[in-house]
């Protein structure tokens, strides 16, 4: 247990083990920093973990193990309100920033009403819409969360929990019980307005006013002359993030069978499968800070980003802005938004593989377009963790308030 020291605000982040949320957790935390203490409450099957945040760093500070492990059904539980219940009189919580409820109950809203603590849902993707939150379908098509009455085993897109077979029945019951869940929260947020839409696209009940937009923001260092101009016969694309079916990996492979004169010359930055290996240069997987070696390294002439389900805003997309290459992404979600309001490269159609490829070849043998490109992206303004903080710190007094 930690008493309180001084004045601050005690500010609880929430949010499943492992993945990009924890990067956004901790921006979050450091841009409000000033004013808060903060905490973060970690879940994976079997436990539940807290730490607290010092110097952009995790400390541990307990483990809860838990005697029934977690299912994907999992919706009240009697030993994870007792966990609950414990952390925030334990560590005088004085607000509540749900980032992912995945791998904890539905129960923290409920407690955190009852005890008059602000609670926060911060939405990252897809999870309250479908469980299988990369909505796509059995056979890996982008289905936007939208089911027939037909069984589908879509489940089988997730390989890390084990959804029911039934997902279309389940899904059902789910958005029931997301329906009651979003009126328990005093705020819920989202970094761009696609992500906003898609919730009030699905759940009628939820007003514009509800959900309110607060764009992330990093403090980048900006780059200028790092990319190579595209030969259109050799050319040289680094590809980011962590290679599975919803971000393209099967696309990534048909575009390359399309590539019969080889003429893409493809690198891997992230997780790749070894299929992906044997098409292309893999770089492995990479901290943030490591991020800008490999692009001087690589100087790519175009980064792509490839997603086939639409991304709720795009780490990667602003790291390919702050070191000035143009992308080429597919035209969903936050990449198309982004994209389309900053001009800061060009959007394919992922459904059409000889098309784009076709189109990357148009793109790359553009040499004016590009350099038009190029220029646009050197003048970008990128959102600072200051500005966020702002945004942040004024919600927070808020609800405090």
């Amino acid at each position: 247990m930690m008493e309180h020291t001084d004045s601050k605000k005690r500010i609880l982040y929430v949010l499943h083990y492992s993945g990009g949320v924890e990067y956004a957790v901790k921006d979050i935390a450091n841009s409000v920093s000033s004013e808060s203490d903060f905490f973060i409450l970690k879940s994976d099957m079997n436990k539940l973990m807290l730490s607290t945040i010092k110097d952009n760093e995790l400390l541990d500070l307990e483990e809860f193990e838990l005697s029934t492990p977690w299912h994907a059904q999992l919706i009240h539980s009697d030993e994870y309100k007792k966990i609950y219940s414990q952390i925030l009189e334990d560590y005088e919580i004085d607000l509540i920033q749900v980032n992912h409820l995945l791998f904890h109950s539905l129960d923290l809203p409920d407690i955190a009403n009852e005890q008059n603590i602000p609670i926060i849902l911060s939405l990252h993707d897809y999870y309250y819409i479908c469980p299988v939150f990369v909505l796509l379908d059995e056979n890996y098509n982008y289905c936007g969360g939208h089911c027939d009455n037909e069984n589908k085993d879509c489940g089988a897109n997730v390989d890390w929990f084990e959804l029911p077979k039934n997902i279309v029945e389940w899904k059902k019951q789910w958005q029931n019980e997301m329906k009651t869940l979003f009126k328990k929260f005093d705020r819920i947020i989202t970094p761009m307005p696609f992500t906003k839409n898609m919730y009030l696209e699905h759940y009628p009940s939820l007003k514009d006013s509800d959900i309110e937009v607060i764009e992330y923001g990093r403090d980048l260092k900006r780059y200028y002359d790092l990319n190579s101009i595209p030969d259109p016969n050799n050319v040289k694309i680094l590809i980011l993030g962590a290679f599975l079916p919803h971000k393209g990996s099967l696309f990534i492979r048909e575009l390359k069978k399309a590539d019969v004169e080889n003429k893409l010359e493809l690198h891997f930055l992230g997780f790749a499968s070894d299929e992906l290996k044997e098409i292309g240069i893999s770089h492995g997987e990479y901290e943030r800070d490591e991020f800008i070696r490999y692009i001087e390294e690589i100087k790519p002439s175009f980064t792509g980003l490839f997603s086939i389900w639409p991304e709720t805003y795009s780490h990667t997309l602003t790291e390919s802005i702050s070191v000035g290459v143009p992308v080429i992404a597919s035209g969903l979600g936050s990449l198309r938004d982004r994209i389309e309001r900053s001009n800061c490269g060009w959007l394919i159609d992922t459904t059409d593989v000889e098309g784009t490829y076709q189109r990357i070849l148009e793109i790359a043998s553009d040499k004016e377009d590009y350099e038009k490109v190029k220029r646009q992206i050197d003048t970008l303004k990128l959102k600072s963790s200051a500005e966020m903080g702002a945004e942040y710190k004024e919600l927070y007094k808020k609800l405090l308030n």
